[in-house]
């Protein structure tokens, strides 16, 4: 499994959320690199928690900043938002019943979720940002 990297093509335009969106490739990577770990499970537990609460502030901020400047595709991030909380629900009750072999699983849709959010419909904000100064 790869390892994310953050450059350019990621960023949104914001520096705000583009630092988020870094952090949030850093728990991602360091709950990657726990795989290996004999103590994964507890570890990896902690990690799931603390990148759940960052996410949620995350989501909150992004939605605020959105909401402030009346963006037009605002419900479609909402929707968004809420079906990766509750698709990592799924997965963190799958974890609390020992369900190892989902942790791949698990690490590989953060993955995908997060590069495709961002690149798709976080990228689509950008302009509209931008052009009302918020940088």
């Amino acid at each position: 499994m790869k390892t994310l990297e953050w450059n350019e093509f990621y960023s949104v335009g914001v520096k705000s959320l583009d630092e988020q969106h870094m952090n949030l490739f850093f728990l991602i990577n360091k709950m990657r690199a726990l795989v290996t770990s004999p103590e994964q499970s507890v570890e990896i537990g902690n990690l799931l928690t603390e990148l759940e609460k960052y996410v949620h502030e995350h989501f909150l901020t992004e939605e605020g900043l959105l909401e402030k400047y009346n963006y037009y595709g605002l419900d479609q991030q909402k929707k968004e938002h809420q079906l990766y909380e509750q698709k990592v629900l799924e997965y963190q009750a799958r974890l609390d019943n020992a369900e190892e072999i989902i942790l791949l699983d698990m690490i590989g849709f953060l993955v995908d979720w997060w590069t495709g959010h961002i690149q798709g419909t976080d990228s689509e904000y950008r302009f509209f940002l931008n052009n009302r100064g918020v940088y």
